[in-house]
Protein backbone atom coordinates (compact mmCIF):
# COMPACT_ATOMS: atom_id res chain seq x y z
CA UNK A 1 0.00 0.00 0.00
CA UNK A 2 3.21 2.03 0.76
CA UNK A 3 4.13 1.65 -2.42
CA UNK A 4 0.90 2.43 -4.12
CA UNK A 5 0.92 5.69 -1.77
CA UNK A 6 4.53 6.62 -3.81
CA UNK A 7 4.08 5.93 -6.77
CA UNK A 8 0.99 8.12 -6.91
CA UNK A 9 2.73 11.24 -4.98
CA UNK A 10 5.56 10.30 -7.52
CA UNK A 11 3.51 10.95 -11.08
CA UNK A 12 1.48 14.09 -9.62
CA UNK A 13 5.05 15.91 -9.36
CA UNK A 14 6.05 14.44 -12.56
CA UNK A 15 2.38 15.54 -14.57
CA UNK A 16 3.28 19.17 -14.47
CA UNK A 17 7.20 18.94 -15.99
CA UNK A 18 5.30 16.96 -18.49
CA UNK A 19 2.85 18.95 -19.76
CA UNK A 20 5.57 22.25 -19.51
CA UNK A 21 7.73 19.90 -21.59
CA UNK A 22 4.95 19.73 -24.57
CA UNK A 23 4.30 22.82 -24.35
CA UNK A 24 7.81 24.15 -25.35
CA UNK A 25 7.75 21.11 -27.60
CA UNK A 26 5.06 22.85 -29.54
CA UNK A 27 6.01 26.18 -29.74
CA UNK A 28 9.89 24.02 -30.75
CA UNK A 29 8.19 22.34 -33.49
CA UNK A 30 6.24 25.58 -35.00
CA UNK A 31 9.66 27.86 -34.74
CA UNK A 32 11.35 25.06 -36.81
CA UNK A 33 8.42 24.44 -39.31
CA UNK A 34 8.29 28.00 -39.76
CA UNK A 35 11.92 28.48 -40.46
CA UNK A 36 11.84 25.58 -42.93
CA UNK A 37 8.99 27.43 -44.56
CA UNK A 38 11.08 30.60 -45.18
CA UNK A 39 13.82 28.55 -46.45
CA UNK A 40 11.70 26.63 -48.58
CA UNK A 41 10.40 29.84 -50.04
CA UNK A 42 13.54 31.11 -50.87
CA UNK A 43 14.25 27.86 -52.65
CA UNK A 44 11.18 27.98 -54.37
CA UNK A 45 12.35 31.62 -56.08
CA UNK A 46 15.38 30.37 -56.95
CA UNK A 47 14.18 27.05 -58.53
CA UNK A 48 11.34 28.27 -60.46
CA UNK A 49 12.49 31.68 -61.87
CA UNK A 50 9.82 33.76 -60.17
CA UNK A 51 10.18 36.09 -57.24
CA UNK A 52 8.37 34.30 -53.51
CA UNK A 53 6.80 36.31 -51.30
CA UNK A 54 6.30 34.97 -47.59
CA UNK A 55 3.31 37.06 -45.83
CA UNK A 56 3.47 36.92 -41.76
CA UNK A 57 0.88 38.14 -39.89
CA UNK A 58 2.47 38.59 -36.76
CA UNK A 59 -0.97 38.79 -34.79
CA UNK A 60 -2.21 35.42 -35.75
CA UNK A 61 0.78 33.66 -36.87
CA UNK A 62 -0.60 33.09 -40.40
CA UNK A 63 2.16 32.42 -43.31
CA UNK A 64 1.33 32.66 -46.62
CA UNK A 65 3.40 32.16 -49.44
CA UNK A 66 2.21 33.39 -53.08
CA UNK A 67 4.17 33.66 -56.56
CA UNK A 68 4.37 36.99 -58.28
CA UNK A 69 2.46 37.45 -61.46
CA UNK A 70 2.72 40.03 -64.06
CA UNK A 71 0.92 43.08 -63.97
CA UNK A 72 -1.84 43.73 -65.74
CA UNK A 73 -2.46 40.20 -65.70
CA UNK A 74 -5.77 38.94 -65.92
CA UNK A 75 -7.07 36.25 -62.93
CA UNK A 76 -7.10 32.93 -64.44
CA UNK A 77 -5.43 29.68 -64.79
CA UNK A 78 -2.33 30.65 -66.77
CA UNK A 79 -0.83 33.56 -65.05
CA UNK A 80 2.96 34.69 -66.39
CA UNK A 81 4.98 34.86 -63.46
CA UNK A 82 7.57 37.59 -62.94
CA UNK A 83 11.11 37.34 -60.81
CA UNK A 84 11.06 40.87 -59.50
CA UNK A 85 9.52 41.64 -56.03
CA UNK A 86 9.29 45.24 -57.05
CA UNK A 87 7.55 44.78 -60.26
CA UNK A 88 5.09 42.03 -59.60
CA UNK A 89 1.41 42.45 -58.46
CA UNK A 90 0.90 41.53 -55.21
CA UNK A 91 -2.82 42.24 -54.71
CA UNK A 92 -4.57 40.86 -57.37
CA UNK A 93 -4.00 37.51 -59.60
CA UNK A 94 -1.35 36.15 -57.25
CA UNK A 95 -0.34 32.56 -56.72
CA UNK A 96 -1.17 31.40 -53.40
CA UNK A 97 1.42 28.36 -52.73
CA UNK A 98 0.70 27.68 -49.09
CA UNK A 99 -1.12 28.80 -46.31
CA UNK A 100 -0.35 27.57 -42.67
CA UNK A 101 -1.08 28.78 -39.66
CA UNK A 102 -0.12 28.62 -35.64
CA UNK A 103 -1.95 26.70 -32.83
CA UNK A 104 -4.09 28.76 -30.73
CA UNK A 105 -1.78 28.39 -27.45
CA UNK A 106 1.20 29.68 -29.25
CA UNK A 107 2.00 33.71 -29.52
CA UNK A 108 4.04 35.32 -32.24
CA UNK A 109 5.85 38.86 -31.82
CA UNK A 110 8.49 40.47 -34.15
CA UNK A 111 11.77 43.22 -33.23
CA UNK A 112 14.67 43.50 -34.99
CA UNK A 113 14.01 47.23 -36.46
CA UNK A 114 15.72 50.38 -35.98
CA UNK A 115 13.08 51.54 -33.26
CA UNK A 116 11.93 49.46 -30.23
CA UNK A 117 8.80 50.93 -30.59
CA UNK A 118 8.44 50.12 -34.28
CA UNK A 119 8.30 46.43 -33.24
CA UNK A 120 5.26 47.04 -31.35
CA UNK A 121 3.59 48.28 -34.40
CA UNK A 122 3.91 45.73 -36.79
CA UNK A 123 0.93 43.63 -37.55
CA UNK A 124 2.71 42.21 -40.07
CA UNK A 125 5.67 41.51 -42.42
CA UNK A 126 6.59 40.70 -46.21
CA UNK A 127 9.88 38.93 -47.37
CA UNK A 128 10.38 38.11 -51.36
CA UNK A 129 12.92 36.38 -52.41
CA UNK A 130 13.80 36.93 -56.12
CA UNK A 131 15.80 34.19 -58.41
CA UNK A 132 18.97 35.66 -58.00
CA UNK A 133 19.10 35.29 -54.40
CA UNK A 134 17.97 38.99 -53.55
CA UNK A 135 15.45 39.30 -50.39
CA UNK A 136 13.34 42.27 -49.83
CA UNK A 137 10.96 43.10 -47.35
CA UNK A 138 7.85 45.54 -46.09
CA UNK A 139 6.22 45.79 -42.93
CA UNK A 140 3.01 46.88 -41.87
CA UNK A 141 2.33 47.80 -46.05
CA UNK A 142 -0.81 49.60 -47.33
CA UNK A 143 -1.24 48.38 -51.08
CA UNK A 144 1.16 49.91 -53.82
CA UNK A 145 4.10 50.73 -50.83
CA UNK A 146 7.39 49.74 -52.22
CA UNK A 147 9.62 46.71 -51.15
CA UNK A 148 12.85 47.69 -49.78
CA UNK A 149 15.99 45.16 -49.66
CA UNK A 150 16.01 43.51 -46.22
CA UNK A 151 19.15 45.08 -44.58
CA UNK A 152 17.92 44.54 -40.86
CA UNK A 153 17.55 40.84 -39.80
CA UNK A 154 13.57 40.44 -38.48
CA UNK A 155 13.59 38.05 -35.40
CA UNK A 156 10.15 36.38 -35.01
CA UNK A 157 9.98 35.43 -31.16
CA UNK A 158 7.82 32.36 -30.96
CA UNK A 159 6.47 30.94 -27.42
CA UNK A 160 3.44 29.09 -25.54
CA UNK A 161 1.32 31.21 -23.89
CA UNK A 162 2.11 29.27 -20.49
CA UNK A 163 5.75 28.86 -21.07
CA UNK A 164 8.49 30.22 -20.09
CA UNK A 165 11.27 29.60 -23.05
CA UNK A 166 11.06 31.50 -26.13
CA UNK A 167 12.13 30.48 -29.73
CA UNK A 168 13.47 32.49 -32.08
CA UNK A 169 13.73 32.21 -35.98
CA UNK A 170 16.30 34.60 -37.62
CA UNK A 171 15.61 35.98 -41.18
CA UNK A 172 19.21 37.23 -42.59
CA UNK A 173 19.91 39.68 -45.26
CA UNK A 174 20.86 36.53 -47.32
CA UNK A 175 17.10 34.95 -46.86
CA UNK A 176 18.91 32.62 -44.72
CA UNK A 177 16.64 31.51 -41.69
CA UNK A 178 18.68 30.63 -38.13
CA UNK A 179 16.67 28.60 -35.46
CA UNK A 180 17.75 29.83 -31.81
CA UNK A 181 16.35 27.59 -28.81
Amino acid sequence: MTVVALVGVVSMLAVPGGVKQMQDHNARRFAGAFAQRIQGAKMRAMGRGAAVRVLINTGTGQLTISETVAQGEPSGTCLIPTNSCLRGNWDTGMRTVGSYGMDDNLTMSVSGFASPLDALTQKSVEICFTPTGRTFQRYDALAGDPMEPLKQSPIFHIKHVAGQQVRRVIVLPTGTTRFHF
